[in-house]
């Protein structure tokens, strides 16, 4: 059996888990509280990616969403679980995408 040569592309890759779609129209739902009490969610957000420890959120920009935010969030039909904001990126003067980190796997 021939032995596979890794390619450059595999190197640059340093996620852990694979990123793949959404169902089309899959919104998540955010609760800027993650440990008060019941899930009471107040912040839609379009997923855009999804993986076994993560999401990625296009949003209306906030102020209140910064990198290190604890939050509670729930994903399509998941249930609600607390993440941390690890990156975010302007889109422009409205739009913003955020990348989110589970913590509660």
């Amino acid at each position: 059996m021939k032995e596979r040569t890794p390619k450059k592309s595999d190197k640059l890759n340093k996620r852990k888990y694979i990123r793949y779609k959404p169902d089309p129209g899959v919104f998540a739902l955010i609760d800027f509280e993650a440990d008060a009490g019941p899930f009471r969610p107040t912040f839609p957000a379009l997923v855009l990616t999804e993986s076994h420890q993560g999401c990625g959120l296009l949003i209306v920009d906030n102020k209140q969403l910064s990198v290190g935010s604890l939050i509670r969030v729930q994903v399509g039909n998941l249930p609600p679980m607390r993440a941390e904001i690890r990156w975010k990126e302007k889109l422009d003067s409205d739009a913003t995408k955020i990348g989110l980190h589970f913590l509660d796997l």
